[in-house]
C-alpha cells in the first residue's frame, strides 16, 4: 500500500510539473513537437465500403507520444471527427507500442510509447447512400500529450481528408499504404 501511495505522489507531481509547464509552452511560439495528418489506402471509395484511415504522427526525436494504456502517466491521443452523413470510423487500432522506462524518486514509471513516425490505423465505412461523383469530407479534431525525459506538453491539430466517391474504388498507389488488422 505505501508502494502504491508513493507511486500515486510521483505521478501527482509528474502531472502537476508538466501542466504547469505545458500551460508556459502553450504561449511560446514554436514548432510543434508532433506533425500530424490524416491518410487512407484509397484515393476513391465505392458507396458501402470499407476502408483504412490512419492518424499518422510525426514525432521529433527524443519525444515521445502514447499508446491506449500509456502505463504509469501519459495520455492516449483522441480524435473527434466531423464525418458526411452514413459515415462512420472505428476506434484506433493500436500498432504494438515501445516499452519507456524512467526512475524518479527511487521510484521506476513504465510507460508505453511511440517514437519517430507511427500510423495509427482505424476502419471507416463510406456512406452507403453516397453516389459516384460525391466527396467525402472527413475532419477531425486531434489532441494528444507529447512527453520527453522530463516534460510534457499537450498538442492539437486539425487533420482533413477529402475522398472521391466512385463506381469502383482506387488504391492509393502514391501515398502511404494503411492497413488495418483485422480481430480474431
Amino acid at each position: 500500500m505505501r508502494r502504491l501511495l508513493a507511486v500515486f505522489v510521483v505521478v501527482l507531481a509528474f502531472w502537476a510539473g508538466a501542466a504547469g509547464h505545458a500551460r508556459a509552452q502553450s504561449n511560446a511560439a514554436g514548432p510543434a513537437r508532433v506533425q500530424v495528418s490524416l491518410v487512407s489506402n484509397r484515393t476513391s471509395v465505392v458507396p458501402g465500403e470499407q476502408f483504412a484511415l490512419a492518424l499518422r504522427q510525426v514525432i521529433a526525436p527524443g519525444w515521445h507520444t502514447y499508446w491506449r494504456n500509456p502505463g504509469d502517466a501519459g495520455e492516449p491521443p483522441e480524435m473527434t471527427w466531423q464525418l458526411p452523413d452514413g459515415m462512420t470510423v472505428g476506434a484506433f487500432e493500436w500498432p504494438t507500442p515501445k516499452t519507456f522506462t524512467t526512475t524518479a524518486a527511487d521510484l521506476t514509471l513504465v510507460n508505453y510509447v511511440y517514437e519517430g513516425e507511427v500510423l495509427l490505423p482505424m476502419t471507416a465505412t463510406a456512406p452507403a447512400a453516397a453516389r459516384p461523383g460525391d466527396r467525402l469530407a472527413l475532419s477531425a479534431s486531434v489532441t494528444w500529450l507529447v512527453c520527453d525525459e522530463s516534460t510534457c506538453v499537450p498538442e492539437e491539430a486539425e487533420v482533413s481528408l477529402s475522398l472521391l466517391v466512385a463506381a469502383a474504388s482506387v488504391p492509393d498507389a502514391g501515398g502511404r499504404r494503411v492497413s488495418c488488422p483485422r480481430r480474431r
